[in-house]
Order: C-alpha cells, then structure tokens, then sequence
C-alpha cells in the first residue's frame, strides 16, 4: 500500500511555532495524549508522522540529538553547503521528490564537480596514464588495466546475477550470503586486486560485508541509471543527481514544521514498556511518554541500549545484537594555494592511506578552493583514534607525505564522523554474512504494538527512498492493526 499525503499544511516560521520542544523546556511533558509515539526525527520518523496524521491519528516525536534529520545533515562550511550525511537525491527517489516539492522546497543539481584523480598506491604516485604499466601496480591479468578506484564495481558489475530488484530476497541467491571477499577470492579476484577494493567500498570491510547485499545495491544502482562501471560515482562523470536548496537537512525541517504534533529533542530512550494496554517510554533524562502504538525508527545499533518489556523475539534481539554500520568520515580544507600545477599530477587524489580520496572541488568559474577528504567503511576508525586536537597536524602531514606539494598549501577547516555518532555509529547498516537469511524479514517485522522502520529495513530502495518507504509500510501495518 502506497501512502500519499492528501493536504498540505501551511508551514509555520520560527521555532516558536514549530512544535519542537528540547527536554529541557518546561513545555516538556508526558501529558499531551497521543495514539502513536515515533522515535527518530530523521527522514523514516518524520514521514512516519507526517502520514500518521494524514490518517488521522494524534502523533509525537522523541529525538535523542539536539535537532533534526538523523543522518540528513547540511552544514555551511567555507561558504558551501555540505552534507555531512545523505548527499543526493537519485533518480529513484519518487517519495523523497514528492514530499519536497509538496513542502515546497527547491531542488537543484548536484553541483560538485571534481578533478581527476592520480594513484598512491604502495607509497607511489601514479597517473592513470601510468597505472597499468606502473611497477606499482601488483594486480594481475585484466586487473591491471583497471583503475583502482573502479575495481570493485567494475567486477560486481560483471558477476551481478541478480535480475531484478527483488531477487536479493529469493532463496535461489542464499548461497551468495557469504563474505564478499570470499565471493570474489572463488573468481579469482588477485590478493592485491581484493586489498585495493577495501579501500573506498560502500561497506563496513569486505571480509565482512555480504556479497549478497552488495549485488542487491548494484541491482539498484542499475535500475536507478548508473549503468556504467567505468564511471566514477562521484564527480563530473558521475550520473546526474539532485539535492535540496540551501542543503538536504531542509526536507526534514521541514517535514518536522509541518506536523501538528510535538518534536521532542534531547530525548534518549532508555526503557519501552508495555502495560494497562499501551506502552510507555522512559528517557534518559527523566521523562516518560505514553502511546497505544510506537514507530521505531532509529539505527539497531542505537537499539541494544534500550531495554524492551516483554523482551522483543529471539531473532529480533539477535539482529540488534549482530548489528554493524558502516562508517563515513570526511574531511574538509581549504587550499591557499594550487599544489597540482607544481608537481603535474591531476589534483585529486586516491590513495590506499587511512584517507583514501582526496576530492578537489571545481569552482563554476574554474577555480578550486575546496577539499573534501572522504573515507568509508572500518578505515573511520582509524581516522577517530586520532584526537580531536592532533587531527589537523596529522591530515596534514600525512597529505604532506604522499604528496610533498601539499605542504604549506592547506588548511584543515573541519571534519564529522558517522562512526564516532554515538547514536548510529555508523552511516548505513552492512547485513553480515548470513544475516539476509537470517534476519532481512526479522528487522523490519511489527512486535505487538511496535513498529520498525528506517534505511536498515530496506528492501527494493537505497539511502533515503528506502527510509521513506519504510513509513509507508508500518504506516500500513498500523492501519491494518487499528482496521
């Protein structure tokens, strides 16, 4: 059952009217009587409520940060609006379209354009020109022609036997729930080849990481229009993607304007309890709310803290348990001085060092003032073990290593990391080996009067279509229940 909203509610300006109330405002209370309570003010809590009171039930939200968006989160860094979260808007985002034009928001194309790359690899700089032939190049046969930012999708793209984007799900592809690196060491994938893959994918580590999954995001990556493996899917010969003006955290500041019910912030769940027909939930902070129903839309990770009563199912708890997110970092400077035109290697950059790409930003007027250093999967961590007050000496000596023309030419101006979010520790959740068998229906099934939803349920969406469609289902479940 696909939910549309039926009107449009006129938005109101200031924080005043907004509904939004932190924990520690004296109009914090558990008094305001409510049908469903919704947990997460991200994309999946915000339309869960927004379709909740299209329906017309009474509904609250309980947020445990300090503002809105989950992992949609827009920052104004060096005169650009960054996301620090979810980035684009692709082609298969019908709902996320829908809401924001609906909202009234603007939507504006993706306008990062980037520099080329040339390789570290092996403590060598290599142009691509350069890469096959290069003494530093230890891949082997057919590998070697490819650049190794591409190596990894271009060999899921050439093993991917899934067809459609339902068949992660059939039982015929089980047998492909298995480590990634597994998969690929059983076609041949040379050692190096396999080293070089870790290095920027999509995924917590692919010793980890199910090859299941992974084809299942190919699936879907096809079908929303990036075809091409021999693409880079960032930068200009990306697929064309959208965002929301003024940064994508707009779309849920403004889905959480346009809701009648309360936003409370600073709200961390502590104990869900059922009792006398409804449930109650107890925060951190001392304050208590009651519902007949609860939409849980936070990461799993967030959910081992919570202590539920009756306890959830036994494969439930397990997939909490077992649960592990991928991490993002990245990493932003400012360049005082073009360092490419004094060595003649292209500007941006792809290394095997705990940064891994170096994208340096074209300006509209041909100019680069910006970098973005972007590092995905377990390699965060090593990234978060550096102290907050050493974290600038160290990029920068580091970048100063692999590229001695650096030196003198940047500056560090700011940095967010999703694995070190206490909340989410991580940026999207990485189904394990076995855990699509086991636990793909386990994580987004309904407990009594709970509701799941959120990215990590995800089925035939990615990123935020994938949150959103997640509302419609429990929104549907609910109805179905009250029906």
């Amino acid at each position: 059952m696909a939910l549309r909203l039926t009107r449009r509610k006129s938005l109101k300006v200031g924080l005043s009217g907004l509904g939004i109330i932190s924990a520690n405002s004296s109009l914090s209370h558990s008094n305001d009587r409510v049908d469903v309570t919704v947990i997460g003010a991200g994309l999946s809590g915000l339309y869960s409520a927004m379709l909740l009171e299209e329906q017309g039930f009474k509904v609250r939200v309980v947020e445990a940060t300090n503002e809105i968006g989950g992992r949609v989160k827009s920052k104004n860094i060096n005169g650009h609006i960054q996301e620090l979260g979810a980035s684009d808007i692709g082609i298969m985002y019908a709902r996320v379209v829908d809401v924001a034009d609906k909202l009234g928001l603007e939507r504006v194309p993706t306008d990062i354009k980037v520099h080329p790359f040339s390789y570290y690899v092996r403590d060598n700089l290599v142009n691509l020109n350069n890469w096959e032939t290069s003494n530093f190049n230890k891949t082997l046969g057919e590998e070697r022609s490819i650049p190794p930012s591409r190596l990894l999708m271009t060999y899921l793209f050439k093993y991917n036997p899934l067809k459609s984007l339902e068949d992660w799900l059939d039982p015929r592809f089980s047998h492909l729930d298995i480590p990634l690196e597994d998969y690929l060491k059983e076609k041949g994938i040379s050692d190096e080849a396999l080293r070089l893959m870790n290095v920027d994918v999509n995924c917590s580590d692919i010793r980890y990481s199910s090859a299941l999954s992974r084809f299942a995001d190919i699936a879907r990556l096809q079908f929303g229009g990036y075809l091409n493996a021999s693409k880079e899917q960032y930068g200009s010969d990306a697929v064309i993607l959208g965002k929301i003006k003024g940064g994508n955290q707009r779309l849920p500041e403004a889905m959480a304007e346009s809701l009648q019910g309360n936003v409370y912030l600073n709200s961390i769940v502590r104990s869900i309890e059922f009792s006398k027909k409804e449930y109650e939930i107890k925060c951190e902070n001392g304050k208590s709310y009651s519902s007949k129903f609860i939409v849980i839309t936070t990461p799993l990770t967030s959910l081992k803290n919570i202590k539920f009563s009756p306890l959830l199912p036994k494969e439930k708890m397990s997939a909490i348990q077992e649960a592990r997110y991928s991490g993002v970092a990245k990493i932003y400077l400012n360049i005082k001085k073009s360092f490419w035109d004094q060595d003649g290697f292209p500007a941006s950059m792809w290394t095997d060092t705990p940064i891994e790409r170096v994208f340096v930003r074209k300006e509209p007027d041909g100019s680069s003032q910006n970098i973005i250093i972007w590092v995905n999967g377990d390699t965060t961590k090593k990234i978060d073990s550096v102290p907050k007050n050493e974290m600038k000496e160290y990029i920068l000596n580091l970048l100063a290593k692999i590229r001695p023309s650096t030196k003198g030419k940047l500056e560090v101006i700011d940095s967010y990391s999703w694995s070190a979010n206490r909340f989410g520790m991580g940026d999207s959740y990485d189904y394990g080996p076995g855990h699509i068998t086991k636990f793909s229906k386990a994580i987004s099934s309904s407990f009594n009067g709970l509701f799941f939803a959120g990215e990590h349920t995800r089925n035939l969406d990615l990123g935020m279509e994938a949150a959103m469609a997640s509302s419609e289902r429990v929104v549907s479940e609910i109805l179905d229940k009250t029906s």
